[in-house]
């Protein structure tokens, strides 16, 4: 019958995606100066993924295009570990302020940012 069908339907193993596959794993040290290291994980197939840093009113402070030859594999082939240190630069080179900063990754669905402070 229709409901046997729906009840012993198992899905193949390439249709099984883990929930919240993308997003920021680790940001540390937080609060930091005058770098800090921000880890995140990423589905192997988002050329258009990145990593940016906005100050609290929202400007864009810093941004990251998702390189994928530097990624670290974790065992899967659908997700990849990357990093990035953050020196506390603008896309300019100009030092930034004291304060609390946001970063997000873009291009991979709706991820919420993480607040990091640069103290000085």
């Amino acid at each position: 019958t229709t409901l046997d069908f729906l009840y012993n339907f198992t899905p193949a193993q390439d249709e099984i995606v883990p929930p919240a596959a993308a997003g920021i794993i680790n940001v540390y040290p937080n609060p930091f100066n005058p770098s800090v290291t921000i880890q995140y994980q990423l589905p192997a197939d988002c050329p258009d993924a990145g990593l940016t840093i906005y100050n609290v009113r929202g400007q864009l402070i810093r941004s990251y295009p998702f390189d994928p030859s530097t990624h670290e594999s974790v065992g899967s082939r659908i997700f990849t570990i990357n990093s990035i240190t953050w020196d506390g630069r603008d896309n300019a080179g100009r030092r930034v302020g004291s304060g609390i900063y946001l970063v997000r990754l873009q291009g991979v669905g709706n991820n919420p940012p993480r607040k990091i402070m640069l103290l000085k």
